[in-house]
C-alpha cells in the first residue's frame, strides 16, 4: 500500500523578509509548534554598515546577533537534529514526515523545475522546508516561492525526482558554504512562563548599550553616504550605472526596517511616539527605493527626484538619532 502524509496546521510566512530564504522555511515551523517567532528579532540589533568599504553603493542596514541561532531555536522550546550528508534524501525525508518532523533541505534551483527563474538557468542555493508526501503521486509538500526576488510562499507539489536532484545539485555546487544540508525539527522541551514583554524588553535594551557604539558608526556612516550621494548627484553622476547595487543595498535595508517596525510594534505597542519614529524611517528608504526602481525604467527621470532622496537621507540620519536616544532612554 501507498504512503502518504501532511503535518497539518502549517502555513506560508510572507509578512516580511527576514535575512534570509532560512528563515521564511523555519517560522512555518516555529509558528507550527506554538512557539513565539519574537524571540529571533529581541535577539537582533540593526545597525548600518557597508558591506564592501571601497563601494559605497553597498551601504545597507544589516543584523548583529547576540546569541547563536541554534541556541534561540532550543531556547523556545524547539529541537533540531542537523545532518550533514544523506544518501537516500527520499526515504530519509519520508521517514522524518512520518514522525512529524518537518524538514529544512539545501537545494539548488538549478534542477527545480517549478521555479521558472532558475530551472536549468542558474545554479542558486536555497533553502525550503517539505512538511507531507505521497507516494501514489510521487511528489513532496513543500512552502516554496516562485521566484527569488519574491515574497510570495505558498503550499506546492515537488516531484521526488526534482527533491532529489536539487538536493544532490546543492551538495556538489554548495555543500562547502555551510555544515549542514537537512535540518529535522521536533518540540522540543520549553519552560511555560518564560516569557514576558519586560523579560524581552530589557534583553533588547541590553543589546543596544551593549553594541551602542556599532550602532553610533553606522549612523556616522550613513551621514557619509548621504555625503557621497549628494556630490555624485552634483558631479552630474549617471545613476543607470549604480543603478543595480543602489538598488540591492537599499532593499536590503528597506527589509531590515520592515522587521524593526514589526519589531517596535510589538515591544512598544503603546508607545506611538517611538514607533511613529521607526515607521517614518521606514516610510523615507521606501520613497529612496521608489525613486531609484523609477530611475530603472524612466530615462530622463528629473533631477529634483534624486535630490528629494538627498533629503529623506538627511532626514532619515536626524530621525534614527532620536529614535536611538529614545529608546536607550525607554523604561
Amino acid at each position: 500500500m501507498k504512503k502518504e502524509k501532511m503535518i497539518n496546521g502549517i502555513q506560508a510566512f510572507n509578512d516580511f523578509y527576514y535575512k534570509d530564504c532560512f528563515y521564511n522555511a523555519l517560522f512555518p515551523i516555529v509558528l507550527h509548534f506554538g512557539r513565539n517567532i519574537m524571540n529571533f528579532f529581541y535577539n537582533d540589533i540593526s545597525f548600518y554598515t557597508c558591506r564592501e568599504q571601497k563601494d559605497w553603493t553597498s551601504f545597507q542596514a544589516d543584523y548583529l546577533s547576540e546569541n547563536p541561532l541554534e541556541s534561540v531555536i532550543e531556547s523556545i522550546g524547539v529541537h533540531v537534529n542537523k545532518l550533514g550528508r544523506v544518501s537516500d534524501v527520499v526515504k530519509k525525508l519520508q521517514e522524518s514526515l512520518d514522525n512529524d518532523y518537518p524538514v529544512i533541505l539545501s537545494i539548488d534551483c538549478f534542477y527545480m523545475s517549478i521555479r521558472r527563474d532558475t530551472f536549468m538557468k542558474e545554479h542558486h542555493p536555497h533553502h525550503i522546508l517539505i512538511y507531507g508526501y505521497s507516494e501514489e503521486r510521487n511528489h513532496f509538500l513543500v512552502m516554496e516561492h516562485k521566484h527569488k526576488d519574491s515574497l510570495s510562499y505558498d503550499k506546492t507539489e515537488v516531484s521526488f525526482s526534482d527533491i532529489s536532484n536539487s538536493y544532490q545539485g546543492y551538495l556538489v555546487n554548495f555543500c562547502g558554504q555551510e555544515k549542514f544540508s537537512y535540518l529535522e525539527f521536533s518540540e522540543g522541551r520549553f519552560k511555560e512562563g518564560t516569557e514576558s514583554i519586560n523579560m524581552y524588553r530589557e534583553q533588547f535594551k541590553s543589546n543596544l548599550f551593549k553594541h551602542n557604539e556599532i550602532i553610533i558608526q553606522g549612523l556616522e556612516s550613513l551621514a557619509e553616504y548621504t555625503n557621497i550621494f549628494k556630490k555624485e548627484l552634483e558631479e552630474g553622476m549617471q545613476f543607470p550605472a549604480y543603478i543595480n547595487n543602489l538598488l540591492k543595498s537599499v532593499n536590503t535595508t528597506v527589509n531590515v526596517k520592515k522587521v524593526e517596525t514589526y519589531r517596535i510594534k510589538n515591544l512598544l505597542p503603546e508607545n506611538l511616539i517611538i514607533r511613529s519614529y521607526c515607521e517614518k524611517i521606514l516610510s523615507s528608504w521606501l520613497f529612496v527605493r521608489n525613486v531609484l526602481v523609477r530611475s530603472m525604467y524612466i530615462c530622463d527621470i528629473k533631477t529634483d527626484y534624486f535630490e528629494k532622496c538627498t533629503e529623506k537621507l538627511d532626514e532619515i540620519h536626524h530621525l534614527e538619532l532620536q529614535y536611538m536616544n529614545l529608546l536607550l532612554k525607554y523604561h
